[in-house]
């Protein structure tokens, strides 16, 4: 059969798949190695070693014995297959068979923290430490600096973000500043 495919722009992949389907068509239209012939074979051995035939796999086939019919075992699966057990907290009365449960949601409520700054405050600037009074200390890492935020012991709120990140307000100036937990 004879094609002509003249050059015109973008005829380079029309020609590539006239190509493949000339080549291609006459294997798939008589039915080489396609495996139809094996798929019917009920015997796995034999349709085992029918594939095998059809695609010209050099290994000749193993004998293969029957297959014996599952039993069910008596034994307990190993310590393997278990699945974990989550131990109980708290009354054992009340977690007994808890461990099958899903754990309890986290509280999202804790995403934020109420305390006052110890001492005076004359100035915020990254790098300085915030003494609060439940005794963790927190590191200003803002790099826009609050020179004229003066206060005395002042309350603030720590609310972390969607991303991660802390934010400690002072509350009633409007001063927010990025922070991170140091102790």
């Amino acid at each position: 059969m004879l094609v002509s495919i003249t050059s015109t722009p973008g005829s380079g992949w029309i020609a590539a798949v006239v190509a493949f389907l000339l080549i291609a068509t006459p294997a798939w239209a008589a039915g080489e190695a396609n495996g139809s012939a094996c798929r019917d074979i009920a015997d796995d051995a034999q349709r085992l070693a029918c594939y095998d035939r059809e695609f010209g796999d050099a290994k000749p086939p193993a004998a293969v014995a029957p297959a014996a019919p599952a039993i069910p075992s008596p034994v307990a699966p190993g310590p393997a297959a278990q699945t974990p057990v989550r131990p109980a907290i708290g009354n054992p009365e009340r977690d007994f068979g808890a461990e099958a449960l899903p754990p309890p949601p986290v509280d999202k409520a804790k995403d934020t923290l109420e305390a006052h700054v110890l001492g005076r405050i004359e100035g915020l600037a990254k790098g300085m430490d915030l003494v609060l009074d439940n005794g963790q200390v927190w590191r200003c890492v803002d790099d826009q600096p609050y020179a004229d935020y003066a206060a005395e012991n002042p309350a603030v709120r720590i609310k972390r973000n969607f991303l991660g990140n802390y934010w400690m307000g002072f509350v009633g100036s409007g001063v927010h500043i990025r922070v991170r937990r140091v102790k």
